[in-house]
């Protein structure tokens, strides 16, 4: 039940009991006066204390709440800054797995191509190494901004806790006035209930009325009332926020714990990649020095390589200009054989052209001398064969059998021979002439000398009597003169040259069993027999 109840329950009372006399209406109005102006006093003293106290307690809700909402933000913040840092710090730990990836497929295609691409391994390695170093410091930086916001989180904890110490403080400071507020209203409450009960109340429409002052003062501790409990609710509230708080910031120890294992783990991998670059660089090191090493022996080659080309250029420009020499000098001869074998085969066209003129020309002694030496040949091969057969067949006298058959041949062979040259010897009078003559005085000659050459008292030699080898050089002999008196009486118009080279081929067309014979010189030149 409220003050104004309980005042208006007297003053009622006092309505329904019958009215004092006149002489004590004076006395009671002072009485009800001076109580009226000590309450008045007494309530406006306590409504100025609480409301400094009111002030009091809502410049301290100001606070914490300003408190409130900066520890809000600051929290905002720190939860942003986190997830920054989170997904920086995920970012970071992709990008060096991608660049510890990527390192490791460049330096195997490096160590697979060390020979063939080194300036592409040096550019592969210092770009790795250098976001290595990159990611280091990156990471050295996080971890500075990890220390720094574990330095906040740890300044921000205590200041939660110190706030919430002071809170709790505050709500029992609270709790403690509120209560003795209510405290001194009961009292406040009971007294004026006991005094109404006890005293009189005067009447109505004279002087001011007992139960209006005393509500006034019943509506003034009821709003009091409510703001206190208003203020009692905004702690609980602060108190469960700042418990939220303090759950956030314990969960925030906990992500602070998960990235202190992060960052140890991330430090692992950062020494792993250290001891990996330095592996690295030791291999590369080893590398360079083999890459030194091939690059000095590709120049040696290189250098003898040149060599041997300048030296082989040297050479093949020798043999061109020897080969040039040989192929001029070549040309030229061919060129001069060439020239050569034109005069020869127009001498020899000519030397041809001569000899069958000659052969078409040939007299009937001539015939007859060839047609006799052939006889003598047949002889010859009859007697050697006769000689041969000796022990077969009886001994025939010399001349009787094989002479015999030769000189049928000998015979057939002149009379063929003279055959076909005696109607091309016709118009030929002067040259038979001189050549009877010259056969006459050679038979004549020879046999004189082979009279002179016998002994006293032998006669004339029969040519009965003569072998075929006497016979054969008799007429070779009687060859001779003829051609030596035909060269003196007149001489050839043919060249030497051309007169050797007309005899061998002379020969050369002669059968094989036959030696080459000289015909009869003429201005044609000497005849070549058949």
């Amino acid at each position: 039940m409220s003050a104004a109840a309980r005042s208006k329950r007297p003053s009622g009372r006092a309505g329904a009991r019958e009215p004092p006399p006149d002489e004590a209406e004076d006395q009671a109005l002072d009485v009800e006066a001076m109580l009226q102006a000590e309450r008045a006093k007494q309530a406006l003293s306590q409504l100025e204390a609480a409301q400094a106290a009111y002030d009091e307690l809502a410049a301290e809700h100001r606070a914490l709440q300003e408190r409130r909402r900066h520890e809000e933000r600051e929290a905002r913040e720190l939860a942003a800054l986190f997830r920054r840092e989170v997904a920086a710090k995920a970012e970071a730990l992709a990008a060096a797995q991608a660049q510890l990836a990527a390192g490791g497929s460049a330096l195997e295609a490096a160590q697979a191509a060390a020979m063939h691409r080194e300036a592409e391994l040096r550019t592969a390695f210092e770009a790795e190494r250098q976001a290595l170093a990159d990611a280091a410091a990156a990471l050295q930086a996080q971890l500075d901004a990890l220390a720094d916001w574990r330095q906040q989180k740890e300044s921000t904890t205590a200041e939660s806790q110190r706030l919430h110490a002071e809170n709790g403080r505050l709500a029992e400071a609270a709790g403690e006035k509120v209560r003795a507020l209510q405290r001194r209203l009961y009292e406040l409450g009971h007294g004026h209930d006991g005094e109404g009960a006890d005293g009189e109340v005067p009447r109505s429409g004279h002087g001011p009325r007992p139960g209006s002052s005393a509500s006034e003062g019943g509506g003034g501790d009821v709003s009091l009332e409510a703001d206190l409990h208003r203020v009692l609710v905004h702690s609980r509230r602060v108190e469960d926020e700042m418990r939220h708080y303090g759950q956030e910031a314990e969960e925030l120890q906990r992500e602070m714990q998960a990235l202190e294992g992060e960052r140890a783990a991330l430090l692992r991998d950062a020494a792993l990649a250290g001891e990996m670059e330095a592996q690295y660089a030791k291999r590369g090191t080893l590398q360079a020095r083999e890459i030194r090493d091939q690059k000095s022996k590709i120049s040696t080659l290189e250098k003898g390589l040149a060599r041997m080309a300048a030296d082989f250029e040297a050479e093949k420009a020798a043999l061109q200009a020897g080969l040039r020499a040989q192929l001029a000098d070549a040309a030229a001869e061919q060129h001069a054989l060439r020239r050569l074998l034109q005069v020869r085969t127009k001498e020899l066209r000519q030397v041809r052209r001569l000899a069958q003129e000659v052969l078409l020309q040939r007299s009937d002694v001539e015939a007859f001398l060839v047609s006799s030496i052939q006889q003598v040949r047949a002889e010859m091969a009859a007697e050697a064969a006769a000689a041969a057969a000796g022990t077969a067949a009886p001994q025939q006298a010399p001349g009787e059998g094989g002479a015999e058959g030769a000189r049928e041949a000998a015979l057939a062979a002149g009379t063929s021979g003279g055959s076909d040259t005696s109607s091309s010897s016709l118009g030929m009078a002067g040259e038979r002439s001189i050549a009877a003559s010259v056969l006459a005085g050679s038979i004549g000659g020879a046999a004189a000398g082979g009279g002179a050459s016998t002994a006293p008292g032998v006669g004339p030699m029969d040519i009965q009597q003569l072998s075929w080898q006497d016979r054969e050089r008799i007429l070779r002999l009687l060859f001779a003169k003829i051609n030596r008196s035909a060269a003196a009486s007149q001489r050839p118009v043919v060249p030497a040259m051309a007169r050797t080279q007309a005899l061998s081929e002379a020969q050369a067309e002669a059968p094989p069993s036959l030696p080459a014979l000289r015909g009869l010189a003429t201005e044609a030149g000497p005849a070549g027999l058949a």
